[in-house]
């Protein structure tokens, strides 16, 4: 027997990428407004603020910036978070890139521009974009904050968390 409900309410504008919908961080955008001064093998170079997004010369670089509200590690290229465990396989298998990548270089450039050591975990939806990442459409369930890039995940959302009341149309 097919399911013949409605299709889920698509939002205006896209969701954030599950990841940024799923992720947050403690930290306040009032840290994040501070710009360092990071240090590097050439000498100080001061940080910059685009976009959202906090640029230091090495992890440019490697096409990594901060996102400056959560301050965790973005690849650019990607539109990805990464936790800085995660960055040197991600550059490797993912980019070929690890031939720029330099353990002592990096560990200064996370320090001085203070990146989470773990991804956020409590960004709730929706919500504006978060810096860095790529957005997605995505549907959102009417009755609490679960959001998905799937009707059918949103579907059995309902059935197993709201089961009494009726999906919206």
């Amino acid at each position: 027997m097919s399911d013949k409900s409605a299709p889920p309410q698509q939002l205006q504008p896209p969701l954030p990428s599950l990841l940024s919908v799923m992720q947050s961080h403690s930290r306040s955008t009032a840290q994040a407004s501070q710009l360092p001064s990071t240090s590097t093998t050439t000498g100080t170079t001061p940080a910059s603020h685009t976009n959202g997004l906090l640029h230091h010369a090495y992890l440019d670089s490697l096409n990594l910036a901060v996102n400056a509200e959560f301050h965790f590690l973005a690849c650019q290229i990607c539109q990805a978070a990464l936790a800085p465990g995660e960055v040197k396989h991600h550059l490797t298998k993912v980019h070929g890139t690890q031939s720029r990548y330099n353990d002592h270089q990096f560990n200064l450039a996370i320090s001085a521009m203070n990146v989470a050591t773990e991804l956020p975990s409590h960004i709730t939806g929706p919500r504006t974009m978060v810096h860095g990442l790529k957005v997605h459409d995505g549907v959102a369930c009417s009755q609490c904050s679960f959001v998905s890039r799937s009707g059918e995940w949103l579907r059995k959302h309902h059935a197993k968390h709201h089961p009494t009341i009726p999906r919206p149309p």
